[in-house]
């Protein structure tokens, strides 16, 4: 059997990732493609490597927070939903997480840029999840 294509959103929190993931399911299902949605583990290891980052923490550095990922399976297409964290503060439910604060949000941003411009940079496809009519 072969394996199918791994696809994943990231983006900052209230980027709109789970919404468009459904929507993504949805139409290729109803265009009669086999589709395995998997919720755990909701984000992929680009979050876990930012987000690690993002808190400061002198002894993890974005290489560091990476290391532990090495060899995990990169993905046939990774959609970055690119949205500011004051454009992402005005969409429901926003505040009500542990990291969803501006500082915080910006760092992921910034982190998330970093990456991007790395060899696994070619993975990405970024989208202007913040733009007019774009509803997460």
């Amino acid at each position: 059997m072969a394996r199918g294509k791994l696809i994943v959103f990231e983006g900052l929190d209230r980027a709109g990732k789970s919404t468009q993931c459904q929507k993504l399911v949805e139409d290729l299902q109803n265009d009669g493609v086999k589709v395995r949605h998997m919720r755990f583990p909701d984000r992929y290891y680009y979050s876990g490597c930012v987000y690690s980052a993002a808190k400061q923490n002198p002894n993890m550095s974005l290489e560091w927070c990476r290391n532990p990922e090495l060899g995990l399976p990169r993905p046939d297409l990774c959609i970055f939903l690119d949205i500011s964290a004051e454009d992402a503060a005005k969409r429901g439910g926003y505040g009500a997480e542990k990291y969803e604060k501006k500082d915080m949000q910006d760092r992921v941003r910034v982190l998330f840029e970093t990456l991007m411009q790395r060899k696994e940079g070619e993975d990405f496809v970024r989208i202007d999840a913040g733009a007019k009519g774009c509803k997460g």
